[in-house]
């Protein structure tokens, strides 16, 4: 959503929301007079748009199981979705184009190709897989999908509703084209269409990415070949927090192969590794201010590593107050030091105020400032090691990075 839209949302939603709680679900009222109690006397096309989109957004459910089943015979339509509430993305879709035309907007559904659940990067299907929308707003055309913005499958395979803001709500069609690819380019809405297979390359950006700081500059394509771990991620100097998960196949791949990497400007960089050589999936998550403890939006990359001998075990396991407390690491980066060896340790933390090493629940040793790090030499025995810091000057340690010692 543009700004000066986001503005002027602001300005009645509230209102708006407090009336499409009011009106709930439809109890026996038809689709029209829904529609109606919803727009009547709001204030210009935004207002009735919002209000209409709000309502499907909270109250329609994506058919999970028509989609999984593949009869999806009940689940398009907007008489379905009305009646029912519960629909895939053409049902959504189609509702919200007649819902809509009852309140006076022009509004059109567009078919196409979407990278949503279950898409494999550079794979498209022969035939159209999804369906959104398009509506005119004082003679300018602008897209939403709002079965998006309803909610996702999860990981159990049950719709989920999505709470906090709309991704979806008319966005940017530059944007908009990383995950939607009409059948008819017309409705990419960009000067100068692009083609399918530059779809198919481009990676998928949320638009929620964008207000996270995000640079896509370094990272636009989906597909990252011959790469060398560590391999490494840049979105510029806006970003927050940055975390990630590697999987092969649709297996996540169990361990630390991912680890953000602050810079003494606080410009954020993300590591990855993996296992061994080959295809995987890095999906790298960016949260909203770097004391978040749940990241906010994903992207992910179909990456192929040609040579991971620097980092075959990945890299430490770092803790919440990691994060929280803007970590700088020099060293050790891998997550597995050796045993009855000297392991040289080198970072520093905002405020902290001692720093020790401990292993078997026991300090193993003190790390010494020095020059604005904490640093210092240490030897271990076989097992798990970790990093503290203490941040209040009394008996309370936090935990910041855990290594296994081999």
């Amino acid at each position: 959503m543009n700004s000066e839209v986001a503005t002027t949302c602001l300005s009645f939603s509230i209102d708006v929301d407090r009336r499409v709680s009011a009106v709930g679900y439809p109890g026996g009222n038809s689709l029209a007079i829904v529609a109606k109690k919803l727009t009547a006397e709001l204030p210009g096309d935004l207002a009735r748009l919002y209000a209409i989109y709000r309502w499907i957004t909270t109250y329609i459910e994506y058919d999970v199981d028509a989609y999984f089943s593949g009869d999806l015979r009940n689940a398009v339509g907007a008489a379905n979705t009305f009646h029912r509430g519960k629909a895939v993305c053409e049902g959504y879709s189609a509702l919200f184009q007649e819902m809509g035309g009852v309140a006076g907007l022009k509004i059109e559904k567009v078919d196409g190709y979407a990278k949503g659940y279950g898409y494999a990067v550079g794979v498209m299907t022969g035939r159209a897989n999804h369906a959104w929308n398009a509506v005119n707003l004082d003679g300018h055309w602008y897209l939403l999908d709002s079965t998006w913005d309803a909610g996702s499958i999860d990981d159990s395979c049950h719709f989920s509703r999505k709470s906090g803001k709309w991704n979806y709500f008319l966005v940017d069609p530059q944007f908009f084209i990383t995950s939607h690819f009409p059948e008819n380019p017309a409705w990419q809405l960009l000067p100068k269409p692009v083609t399918r297979n530059t779809f198919l390359d481009m990676a998928s950006v949320p638009p929620g990415m964008i207000d996270l700081g995000v640079d896509m500059s370094k990272h636009s394509r989906a597909h990252i070949e011959a790469a060398v771990a560590p391999y490494l991620f840049d979105f510029g100097a806006g970003v927050q927090q940055l975390s990630g998960r590697l999987r092969a196949g649709s297996q996540e791949v169990k361990g630390a192969w991912a680890l953000q990497l602050r810079q003494p400007d606080n410009h954020l960089k993300l590591l990855f590794s993996a296992p061994k050589a080959g295809d995987y999936v890095a999906t790298v998550f960016v949260a909203e201010k770097s004391t978040d403890t749940k990241s906010s939006e994903a992207i992910s990359y179909d990456i192929t590593f040609s040579d991971v001998a620097s980092y075959p075990k990945g890299f430490p396991f770092a803790f919440t107050d990691y994060y929280a407390h803007h970590v700088v690491l020099v060293e050790p980066l891998s997550g597995v030091v050796p045993a009855g060896k000297l392991v040289r340790f080198r970072l520093k933390s905002d405020g902290a105020q001692a720093m020790m090493i401990v292993q078997h629940s026991k300090p193993v040793a003190h790390l010494l400032l020095k020059n604005g790090y904490f640093t210092g030499d240490v030897t271990f025995s076989p097992g798990e090691a970790g990093v503290f810091a203490n941040y209040s000057n009394g008996n309370s340690y936090a935990g910041l990075l855990n290594y296994q010692v081999e």
